[in-house]
Protein backbone atom coordinates (compact mmCIF):
# COMPACT_ATOMS: atom_id res chain seq x y z
CA UNK A 1 0.00 0.00 0.00
CA UNK A 2 2.92 2.12 0.60
CA UNK A 3 3.82 2.88 -3.20
CA UNK A 4 -0.14 3.82 -3.45
CA UNK A 5 -0.04 6.98 -1.67
CA UNK A 6 3.94 7.96 -2.00
CA UNK A 7 4.28 11.77 -2.87
CA UNK A 8 0.50 12.62 -3.11
CA UNK A 9 -1.28 15.66 -1.97
CA UNK A 10 -4.95 15.92 -0.62
CA UNK A 11 -6.47 19.29 -0.99
CA UNK A 12 -9.37 19.73 0.97
CA UNK A 13 -11.35 22.73 0.13
CA UNK A 14 -13.67 23.94 3.16
CA UNK A 15 -11.01 22.39 5.29
CA UNK A 16 -11.69 24.13 8.30
CA UNK A 17 -15.18 23.17 8.11
CA UNK A 18 -17.32 20.63 9.93
CA UNK A 19 -16.82 17.97 7.66
CA UNK A 20 -12.96 18.35 7.88
CA UNK A 21 -12.36 18.63 11.67
CA UNK A 22 -15.07 15.27 12.33
CA UNK A 23 -14.60 13.06 9.50
CA UNK A 24 -11.71 13.99 6.93
CA UNK A 25 -8.61 14.63 9.24
CA UNK A 26 -9.49 12.40 11.94
CA UNK A 27 -9.92 9.72 8.92
CA UNK A 28 -6.61 10.48 7.72
CA UNK A 29 -4.73 10.18 11.39
CA UNK A 30 -6.48 7.12 11.45
CA UNK A 31 -4.88 5.58 7.88
CA UNK A 32 -1.49 7.04 9.39
CA UNK A 33 -1.84 5.29 13.21
CA UNK A 34 -3.49 1.99 12.43
CA UNK A 35 -1.83 0.96 8.53
CA UNK A 36 0.93 3.67 8.36
CA UNK A 37 0.16 4.15 5.00
CA UNK A 38 0.83 8.20 4.15
CA UNK A 39 4.77 8.46 5.25
CA UNK A 40 4.72 11.03 2.44
CA UNK A 41 1.26 12.55 1.99
CA UNK A 42 0.48 15.98 2.25
CA UNK A 43 -2.25 17.11 3.52
CA UNK A 44 -2.92 20.76 2.88
CA UNK A 45 -6.50 22.84 3.90
CA UNK A 46 -7.98 25.72 2.43
CA UNK A 47 -10.86 27.68 3.70
CA UNK A 48 -10.92 31.68 3.70
CA UNK A 49 -10.31 31.95 7.52
CA UNK A 50 -6.98 34.22 8.10
CA UNK A 51 -5.31 31.48 10.23
CA UNK A 52 -1.21 32.37 11.49
CA UNK A 53 0.95 29.20 11.23
CA UNK A 54 -0.22 28.99 15.24
CA UNK A 55 -3.70 29.16 14.90
CA UNK A 56 -3.79 26.33 12.57
CA UNK A 57 -1.53 24.18 14.73
CA UNK A 58 -3.88 24.66 17.99
CA UNK A 59 -7.02 23.89 15.28
CA UNK A 60 -4.89 20.69 14.38
CA UNK A 61 -4.12 19.78 18.03
CA UNK A 62 -7.94 20.10 19.05
CA UNK A 63 -9.19 17.98 16.47
CA UNK A 64 -6.26 15.27 17.72
CA UNK A 65 -6.77 15.92 21.38
CA UNK A 66 -10.59 14.56 20.34
CA UNK A 67 -9.57 12.07 18.19
CA UNK A 68 -7.40 10.23 20.56
CA UNK A 69 -9.65 10.69 23.57
CA UNK A 70 -13.20 9.24 21.31
CA UNK A 71 -11.34 6.82 20.15
CA UNK A 72 -8.98 5.35 22.76
CA UNK A 73 -6.02 6.02 21.00
CA UNK A 74 -2.68 6.85 22.59
CA UNK A 75 0.05 8.81 20.73
CA UNK A 76 2.77 10.75 21.88
CA UNK A 77 3.88 14.14 21.21
CA UNK A 78 6.38 13.34 18.62
CA UNK A 79 3.83 11.95 16.37
CA UNK A 80 1.60 14.82 16.56
CA UNK A 81 4.51 16.87 15.55
CA UNK A 82 5.18 14.32 12.62
CA UNK A 83 1.79 14.73 11.82
CA UNK A 84 2.26 18.63 11.91
CA UNK A 85 5.36 17.88 9.53
CA UNK A 86 2.37 16.90 6.62
CA UNK A 87 -0.16 19.20 7.15
CA UNK A 88 -0.81 22.56 5.90
CA UNK A 89 -3.05 25.69 6.04
CA UNK A 90 -3.90 28.18 2.66
CA UNK A 91 -6.17 30.77 3.06
CA UNK A 92 -8.35 31.82 -0.28
CA UNK A 93 -11.69 32.41 -1.54
CA UNK A 94 -12.31 29.82 -4.06
CA UNK A 95 -14.87 32.53 -5.21
CA UNK A 96 -11.92 34.76 -6.47
CA UNK A 97 -9.83 33.09 -10.00
CA UNK A 98 -6.67 35.28 -9.04
CA UNK A 99 -6.11 33.35 -5.06
CA UNK A 100 -5.48 30.10 -7.40
CA UNK A 101 -2.76 31.48 -8.78
CA UNK A 102 -1.13 31.82 -5.41
CA UNK A 103 -2.46 28.06 -4.57
CA UNK A 104 -0.85 27.60 -7.82
CA UNK A 105 2.40 28.42 -6.47
CA UNK A 106 2.18 26.96 -2.87
CA UNK A 107 1.08 23.55 -4.22
CA UNK A 108 4.10 23.57 -6.83
CA UNK A 109 6.45 24.80 -3.42
CA UNK A 110 5.30 21.86 -1.64
CA UNK A 111 6.59 19.48 -4.76
CA UNK A 112 10.02 21.41 -5.04
CA UNK A 113 10.26 20.31 -1.06
CA UNK A 114 9.99 16.62 -1.53
CA UNK A 115 12.51 16.60 -4.69
CA UNK A 116 10.36 14.55 -6.91
CA UNK A 117 9.28 14.96 -10.82
CA UNK A 118 5.87 13.30 -10.13
CA UNK A 119 3.11 14.51 -8.39
CA UNK A 120 -0.35 13.28 -7.80
CA UNK A 121 -3.37 16.07 -6.67
CA UNK A 122 -6.55 15.01 -5.05
CA UNK A 123 -8.69 17.97 -4.80
CA UNK A 124 -11.56 17.62 -2.05
CA UNK A 125 -14.49 19.74 -2.18
CA UNK A 126 -15.90 19.76 0.88
CA UNK A 127 -18.09 23.28 0.17
CA UNK A 128 -21.13 24.08 -0.22
CA UNK A 129 -22.91 23.00 -3.67
CA UNK A 130 -23.34 26.47 -4.35
CA UNK A 131 -19.42 26.99 -4.57
CA UNK A 132 -18.43 23.67 -6.59
CA UNK A 133 -19.00 24.91 -10.04
CA UNK A 134 -17.33 27.88 -9.86
CA UNK A 135 -14.36 26.28 -7.53
CA UNK A 136 -13.96 24.03 -10.48
CA UNK A 137 -14.18 26.33 -13.01
CA UNK A 138 -11.31 28.82 -11.40
CA UNK A 139 -9.06 25.33 -10.41
CA UNK A 140 -8.74 24.81 -13.97
CA UNK A 141 -8.11 28.27 -15.23
CA UNK A 142 -5.42 28.55 -12.89
CA UNK A 143 -3.73 25.27 -14.34
CA UNK A 144 -2.80 23.27 -11.44
CA UNK A 145 -4.49 20.77 -13.17
CA UNK A 146 -1.94 20.97 -16.12
CA UNK A 147 0.80 20.98 -13.01
CA UNK A 148 -0.84 17.46 -11.60
CA UNK A 149 0.57 14.47 -12.75
CA UNK A 150 -2.10 12.64 -11.64
CA UNK A 151 -5.37 14.48 -11.11
CA UNK A 152 -8.98 13.16 -9.29
CA UNK A 153 -11.50 15.44 -7.79
CA UNK A 154 -13.90 14.10 -5.35
CA UNK A 155 -17.56 16.09 -4.96
CA UNK A 156 -19.24 15.62 -1.37
CA UNK A 157 -22.86 15.43 -1.51
CA UNK A 158 -25.31 17.04 -2.00
CA UNK A 159 -24.47 17.10 -5.66
CA UNK A 160 -26.44 20.31 -6.53
CA UNK A 161 -30.00 20.77 -5.09
CA UNK A 162 -31.72 20.16 -8.23
CA UNK A 163 -31.19 18.55 -11.48
CA UNK A 164 -30.52 22.10 -12.94
CA UNK A 165 -27.87 22.72 -10.36
CA UNK A 166 -26.42 19.29 -10.56
CA UNK A 167 -26.20 19.14 -14.13
CA UNK A 168 -24.38 22.64 -14.06
CA UNK A 169 -21.50 21.18 -11.64
CA UNK A 170 -21.77 17.82 -14.01
CA UNK A 171 -20.89 20.40 -16.96
CA UNK A 172 -18.07 21.89 -15.18
CA UNK A 173 -16.59 18.28 -13.72
CA UNK A 174 -16.58 16.40 -17.35
CA UNK A 175 -15.27 19.87 -19.10
CA UNK A 176 -11.96 19.42 -16.76
CA UNK A 177 -11.32 16.11 -15.94
CA UNK A 178 -12.39 12.39 -17.44
CA UNK A 179 -14.76 10.02 -15.72
CA UNK A 180 -12.18 7.88 -13.65
CA UNK A 181 -10.70 11.23 -12.21
CA UNK A 182 -14.33 11.90 -10.85
CA UNK A 183 -15.56 10.87 -7.65
CA UNK A 184 -19.20 11.77 -6.58
CA UNK A 185 -18.92 10.76 -2.75
CA UNK A 186 -22.01 9.36 -0.87
CA UNK A 187 -20.42 7.66 1.72
CA UNK A 188 -23.58 4.79 2.01
CA UNK A 189 -22.33 2.53 -0.68
CA UNK A 190 -18.98 1.95 1.82
CA UNK A 191 -21.74 0.50 4.58
CA UNK A 192 -20.83 -2.38 5.33
CA UNK A 193 -24.16 -3.79 6.01
CA UNK A 194 -25.45 -2.84 2.39
CA UNK A 195 -22.44 -4.54 1.10
CA UNK A 196 -23.50 -7.41 3.26
CA UNK A 197 -26.85 -7.70 1.26
CA UNK A 198 -24.96 -7.37 -2.75
CA UNK A 199 -22.66 -9.67 -1.72
CA UNK A 200 -25.22 -12.35 -0.48
CA UNK A 201 -27.15 -12.13 -3.65
CA UNK A 202 -24.00 -12.16 -5.88
CA UNK A 203 -22.53 -15.18 -4.11
CA UNK A 204 -25.97 -17.38 -3.84
CA UNK A 205 -27.72 -17.36 -6.63
CA UNK A 206 -30.37 -19.46 -4.99
CA UNK A 207 -30.82 -17.06 -2.62
CA UNK A 208 -31.57 -14.02 -5.01
CA UNK A 209 -34.36 -16.64 -6.76
CA UNK A 210 -36.13 -15.64 -3.78
CA UNK A 211 -35.64 -11.88 -3.75
CA UNK A 212 -38.90 -10.16 -5.98
CA UNK A 213 -42.45 -9.84 -5.55
CA UNK A 214 -43.22 -13.64 -5.83
CA UNK A 215 -42.22 -13.32 -2.05
CA UNK A 216 -41.81 -10.40 -0.93
CA UNK A 217 -44.57 -8.08 0.08
CA UNK A 218 -43.16 -4.42 1.68
CA UNK A 219 -39.96 -3.17 1.43
CA UNK A 220 -39.50 -0.02 4.19
CA UNK A 221 -36.36 1.84 4.37
CA UNK A 222 -35.51 4.01 7.33
CA UNK A 223 -32.92 6.83 8.39
CA UNK A 224 -33.83 8.33 11.35
CA UNK A 225 -32.28 10.98 13.83
CA UNK A 226 -33.01 11.84 17.25
CA UNK A 227 -31.35 15.05 17.22
CA UNK A 228 -32.58 18.88 15.26
CA UNK A 229 -31.02 20.74 12.74
CA UNK A 230 -28.03 21.42 14.67
CA UNK A 231 -27.56 25.09 14.41
CA UNK A 232 -27.45 24.38 10.52
CA UNK A 233 -31.03 26.63 9.77
CA UNK A 234 -30.07 28.09 6.93
CA UNK A 235 -28.61 25.10 5.55
CA UNK A 236 -31.30 23.49 6.13
CA UNK A 237 -33.96 25.77 4.84
CA UNK A 238 -31.93 25.56 1.62
CA UNK A 239 -32.77 21.41 1.46
CA UNK A 240 -35.44 19.86 3.32
CA UNK A 241 -35.71 16.28 4.78
CA UNK A 242 -36.33 15.25 0.32
CA UNK A 243 -33.35 16.55 -0.53
CA UNK A 244 -30.95 16.37 2.37
CA UNK A 245 -31.99 12.50 2.75
CA UNK A 246 -33.89 10.38 -0.04
CA UNK A 247 -32.05 12.08 -2.86
CA UNK A 248 -28.89 10.69 -1.86
CA UNK A 249 -28.34 7.95 0.96
CA UNK A 250 -31.88 6.53 1.01
CA UNK A 251 -32.30 5.71 -2.95
CA UNK A 252 -28.53 4.96 -3.26
CA UNK A 253 -29.66 2.52 -0.40
CA UNK A 254 -33.53 1.38 -2.18
CA UNK A 255 -31.03 0.72 -5.74
CA UNK A 256 -28.87 -1.54 -3.71
CA UNK A 257 -31.50 -3.16 -2.13
CA UNK A 258 -33.45 -3.78 -5.06
CA UNK A 259 -31.33 -3.33 -8.71
CA UNK A 260 -30.82 -6.18 -10.87
CA UNK A 261 -27.46 -8.44 -10.23
CA UNK A 262 -25.26 -7.27 -13.21
CA UNK A 263 -24.42 -9.83 -15.61
CA UNK A 264 -20.74 -8.96 -15.34
CA UNK A 265 -18.86 -7.62 -12.22
CA UNK A 266 -17.64 -4.42 -14.27
CA UNK A 267 -18.27 -1.30 -12.26
CA UNK A 268 -20.30 0.31 -15.21
CA UNK A 269 -22.43 -2.45 -15.23
CA UNK A 270 -22.96 -1.77 -11.75
CA UNK A 271 -23.67 1.50 -11.59
CA UNK A 272 -25.74 1.34 -14.64
CA UNK A 273 -28.03 -0.97 -12.62
CA UNK A 274 -28.77 1.19 -9.46
CA UNK A 275 -29.39 3.63 -11.86
CA UNK A 276 -31.75 1.88 -13.61
CA UNK A 277 -33.52 0.92 -10.52
CA UNK A 278 -34.02 4.44 -9.64
CA UNK A 279 -35.39 5.73 -13.27
CA UNK A 280 -38.38 2.72 -12.41
CA UNK A 281 -39.33 4.35 -9.49
CA UNK A 282 -43.57 5.12 -10.27
CA UNK A 283 -44.08 8.93 -10.34
CA UNK A 284 -46.68 10.29 -8.78
CA UNK A 285 -49.47 11.55 -11.35
CA UNK A 286 -51.07 14.92 -9.54
CA UNK A 287 -51.47 16.16 -6.03
CA UNK A 288 -54.08 14.27 -4.96
CA UNK A 289 -51.91 10.81 -5.08
CA UNK A 290 -49.22 12.91 -3.79
CA UNK A 291 -51.05 13.57 -0.78
CA UNK A 292 -51.95 10.44 -0.27
CA UNK A 293 -48.63 8.68 -0.44
CA UNK A 294 -46.64 11.42 0.97
CA UNK A 295 -46.11 12.45 4.38
CA UNK A 296 -44.15 15.40 5.26
CA UNK A 297 -43.89 17.19 8.32
CA UNK A 298 -41.99 19.60 10.44
CA UNK A 299 -41.06 19.17 14.05
CA UNK A 300 -42.47 21.57 16.64
CA UNK A 301 -39.54 24.26 17.66
CA UNK A 302 -38.12 23.73 14.04
CA UNK A 303 -39.29 27.40 13.07
CA UNK A 304 -37.82 29.50 16.19
CA UNK A 305 -34.28 27.75 14.94
CA UNK A 306 -31.62 30.54 14.18
CA UNK A 307 -31.73 31.33 10.68
CA UNK A 308 -34.84 29.76 9.84
CA UNK A 309 -37.87 31.34 8.47
CA UNK A 310 -40.99 32.25 11.04
CA UNK A 311 -42.93 30.85 8.36
CA UNK A 312 -41.32 27.89 6.82
CA UNK A 313 -42.65 25.69 5.07
CA UNK A 314 -39.24 22.85 4.54
CA UNK A 315 -40.19 19.50 6.10
CA UNK A 316 -37.91 17.89 8.72
CA UNK A 317 -39.71 14.31 8.10
CA UNK A 318 -41.04 12.73 4.70
CA UNK A 319 -42.05 9.19 4.32
CA UNK A 320 -43.32 7.94 0.64
CA UNK A 321 -44.88 5.44 -0.07
CA UNK A 322 -43.68 4.07 -3.74
CA UNK A 323 -43.51 1.18 -6.76
CA UNK A 324 -41.32 0.11 -8.81
CA UNK A 325 -41.82 -0.58 -12.56
CA UNK A 326 -39.97 -3.32 -12.98
CA UNK A 327 -40.96 -7.66 -13.78
CA UNK A 328 -38.98 -8.43 -10.06
CA UNK A 329 -41.31 -5.63 -8.31
CA UNK A 330 -44.37 -5.62 -9.81
CA UNK A 331 -46.98 -5.56 -6.37
CA UNK A 332 -44.59 -5.06 -3.50
CA UNK A 333 -44.88 -2.14 -1.77
CA UNK A 334 -41.89 0.40 -0.61
CA UNK A 335 -42.00 2.77 1.60
CA UNK A 336 -39.33 5.22 2.61
CA UNK A 337 -39.32 7.23 5.39
CA UNK A 338 -36.47 9.82 7.54
CA UNK A 339 -36.73 12.59 9.84
CA UNK A 340 -35.29 15.06 12.61
CA UNK A 341 -36.53 14.61 16.22
CA UNK A 342 -37.49 10.98 15.95
CA UNK A 343 -37.67 8.84 19.18
CA UNK A 344 -34.08 7.58 18.44
CA UNK A 345 -31.45 7.27 15.93
CA UNK A 346 -32.28 4.62 13.61
CA UNK A 347 -31.32 3.24 10.48
CA UNK A 348 -33.06 0.24 8.98
CA UNK A 349 -34.62 -1.94 6.54
CA UNK A 350 -37.18 -4.33 6.50
CA UNK A 351 -37.68 -6.76 3.97
CA UNK A 352 -40.99 -8.45 4.68
CA UNK A 353 -42.02 -12.09 3.23
CA UNK A 354 -45.08 -13.47 2.43
CA UNK A 355 -44.25 -16.46 4.58
CA UNK A 356 -42.08 -17.50 7.36
CA UNK A 357 -41.03 -20.35 5.41
CA UNK A 358 -39.21 -18.39 3.48
CA UNK A 359 -37.51 -16.53 5.42
CA UNK A 360 -36.30 -19.89 7.27
CA UNK A 361 -35.26 -21.15 4.00
CA UNK A 362 -32.81 -17.56 3.35
CA UNK A 363 -31.51 -18.26 6.81
CA UNK A 364 -30.72 -21.88 6.25
CA UNK A 365 -29.25 -20.84 2.82
CA UNK A 366 -26.76 -18.27 3.96
CA UNK A 367 -25.60 -20.58 6.93
CA UNK A 368 -24.48 -23.12 4.59
CA UNK A 369 -21.59 -20.90 3.03
CA UNK A 370 -21.21 -18.62 5.99
CA UNK A 371 -21.76 -16.77 9.43
CA UNK A 372 -20.01 -13.59 9.33
CA UNK A 373 -23.26 -11.21 8.42
CA UNK A 374 -23.90 -9.77 11.85
CA UNK A 375 -25.99 -6.84 10.21
CA UNK A 376 -28.47 -8.50 8.90
CA UNK A 377 -31.04 -10.41 10.97
CA UNK A 378 -33.36 -13.16 9.83
CA UNK A 379 -36.97 -13.03 11.71
CA UNK A 380 -38.90 -15.95 10.94
CA UNK A 381 -41.94 -15.40 13.11
CA UNK A 382 -42.68 -12.20 11.53
CA UNK A 383 -41.34 -12.97 8.06
CA UNK A 384 -38.80 -10.27 8.02
CA UNK A 385 -35.14 -10.34 7.25
CA UNK A 386 -33.58 -6.86 8.88
CA UNK A 387 -30.62 -5.08 7.93
CA UNK A 388 -29.25 -2.74 10.32
CA UNK A 389 -26.55 -1.59 11.51
CA UNK A 390 -25.44 -3.41 14.07
CA UNK A 391 -22.38 -1.11 15.31
CA UNK A 392 -25.02 1.23 16.56
CA UNK A 393 -25.54 -0.73 20.01
CA UNK A 394 -21.61 -1.93 19.98
CA UNK A 395 -19.53 -0.63 22.55
CA UNK A 396 -16.95 0.22 19.40
CA UNK A 397 -19.41 2.57 17.56
CA UNK A 398 -17.64 5.62 17.82
CA UNK A 399 -14.29 3.88 15.86
CA UNK A 400 -16.62 2.18 13.37
CA UNK A 401 -18.39 5.70 12.50
CA UNK A 402 -15.49 6.37 10.80
CA UNK A 403 -15.41 5.28 6.77
CA UNK A 404 -13.50 8.07 4.88
CA UNK A 405 -10.54 6.15 5.96
CA UNK A 406 -11.67 3.53 3.63
CA UNK A 407 -13.46 6.17 0.88
CA UNK A 408 -9.46 7.65 0.96
CA UNK A 409 -8.24 4.59 0.28
CA UNK A 410 -10.21 3.67 -2.69
CA UNK A 411 -9.91 7.35 -3.70
CA UNK A 412 -6.28 6.85 -3.75
CA UNK A 413 -5.90 3.64 -5.72
CA UNK A 414 -8.64 4.97 -8.30
CA UNK A 415 -11.34 2.44 -7.33
CA UNK A 416 -15.18 4.18 -7.87
CA UNK A 417 -17.15 1.33 -6.78
CA UNK A 418 -18.22 2.98 -3.75
CA UNK A 419 -18.62 6.38 -6.12
CA UNK A 420 -21.53 7.59 -7.44
CA UNK A 421 -21.94 7.91 -11.59
CA UNK A 422 -23.64 10.83 -13.17
CA UNK A 423 -26.44 8.31 -14.25
CA UNK A 424 -27.50 7.63 -10.67
CA UNK A 425 -27.77 11.47 -9.71
CA UNK A 426 -29.15 12.64 -13.08
CA UNK A 427 -32.47 9.94 -12.44
CA UNK A 428 -32.53 10.63 -8.27
CA UNK A 429 -32.63 14.28 -9.04
CA UNK A 430 -35.20 13.70 -12.12
CA UNK A 431 -37.56 11.89 -8.95
CA UNK A 432 -37.24 14.55 -6.46
CA UNK A 433 -37.84 17.90 -8.42
CA UNK A 434 -41.23 15.69 -9.88
CA UNK A 435 -42.07 15.82 -6.06
CA UNK A 436 -41.27 19.18 -4.97
CA UNK A 437 -42.93 20.62 -7.93
CA UNK A 438 -46.24 19.01 -6.64
CA UNK A 439 -45.09 20.57 -3.24
CA UNK A 440 -44.88 24.29 -4.47
CA UNK A 441 -48.94 23.95 -5.73
CA UNK A 442 -50.12 23.13 -2.42
CA UNK A 443 -47.83 25.04 1.01
CA UNK A 444 -50.42 23.93 3.59
CA UNK A 445 -49.55 20.11 2.95
CA UNK A 446 -47.26 20.07 6.29
CA UNK A 447 -48.29 19.02 9.40
CA UNK A 448 -46.36 19.71 12.93
CA UNK A 449 -45.15 16.95 15.38
CA UNK A 450 -43.68 16.58 18.79
CA UNK A 451 -40.93 14.84 19.56
CA UNK A 452 -40.41 11.62 18.05
CA UNK A 453 -44.43 11.11 17.29
CA UNK A 454 -45.81 12.02 13.45
CA UNK A 455 -49.41 10.38 12.61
Amino acid sequence: MHDLITQKTIVIFGGTGDLAQKKLIPSIMKMRIEEDLFPQLKIVCISRRQLTENDFTQYVRRIYNSFCETYSYYIDEQWFLRFMGSIYYYAMDVTQESDFKGLKEYLNRLDEMRNSSFNERIFFLSLLPSLFSISIRNLAASTILADSGVRKIVVEKPFGTNLQTALEIETELVKHFREKEIFRLDHVLEKKFYKDLYHIRSVCPRFDCYWNSSFINKIEIEWNESIGIEGRGQYYESVGALRDMVQNHILQTLSLVCMELPATGELFMLRNERARLIGNLTKFEQEEELGRKVIRGQYIGYREEDNVNPNSVIETFVRLELTIRSLRWKGTDVVLKTGKRMEEKRTRIEISFKSPQTVKTLRDLLSEFTNSYDSIIFDVMRAKIIVTDMHNNSVDSKRNSISYDKLFQRIISGDQSSFVSWEEIQASWQFIDHIRRLWEQNTTGICCYQLGSIN
